[in-house]
């Protein structure tokens, strides 16, 4: 009776020892591979336009998605010449001189010349405020003139300018420049030299009667 309860016993271990050595290396396997898998992820790779690799180790640069934007700003040229007008207009005319002439009715005017000047205007006022209105424009380059009615001389140092019948040329530049005028009052002058860059200054303003007249 021990006898077959003892077979009885051992084949019951043989049964389950098999068994359970199976289940214990199932487990073992399978824990195994638990362990060693990388969890997943859910981030997804930056795609990648760069790889390196470096003692078998792989390294993937992010791919950079900036783009450039385009510039629209315009810079603006010009084409205009740049020319300084007022520094090359004539100086301001100096010692300008009103007095009277030595004939009946004459008030003579003179003026040195300007550097750079070409010509002159000698306007002309009945009041020191004005209103001044242009008696003489005279080119001392080309020797055209232009004059009021009431003016019998122009000339400089140097030559005649009107009248046209005794005009004369001569060395140039000149230096003083008078103006005979008939009046039968006083009157108020100032002058201004010019050239090809504009007017200078007028200068300052100066007054003159006939002789035997009164005024200013």
């Amino acid at each position: 009776m021990r006898l077959v309860q003892r077979r009885q016993a051992i084949i019951a271990l043989a049964v389950v020892v098999p068994a359970v050595l199976l289940a214990l290396v199932i487990m073992i396997v399978v824990g195994g591979d638990d362990g060693g898998a990388p969890s997943p992820s859910t981030t997804a790779a930056i795609p990648s336009t760069t790889t390196s690799t470096t003692a078998g180790t792989s390294t993937t640069a992010a791919q950079s998605t900036t783009t450039a934007t385009p510039s629209t700003t315009r810079v603006a040229t010009s084409t205009a010449p740049t020319t300084s007008v007022t520094a090359n207009r004539p100086a301001a005319v100096v010692n300008i001189r009103a007095a009277s002439g030595g004939g009946s009715g004459e008030i003579v005017v003179t003026w040195d010349a300007s550097a750079g000047a070409s010509g002159y205007r000698l306007l002309r006022a009945d009041a020191a405020t004005g209103s001044f209105t242009v008696l003489v424009d005279v080119n001392v380059v080309s020797g055209a003139v232009a004059a009021s009615s009431s003016v019998t001389n122009v000339f400089s140092d140097q030559r005649t300018f009107y009248p046209p019948n005794l005009a004369t040329t001569g060395a140039q530049p000149s230096t003083r420049i008078t103006v005979v005028e008939l009046s039968a009052t006083h009157a108020y002058y100032r002058v201004l030299g010019y050239n090809t860059a504009g007017d200078g200054e007028a200068s300052v303003v100066v007054c003159a009667a006939p002789p035997g007249r009164s005024g200013c």
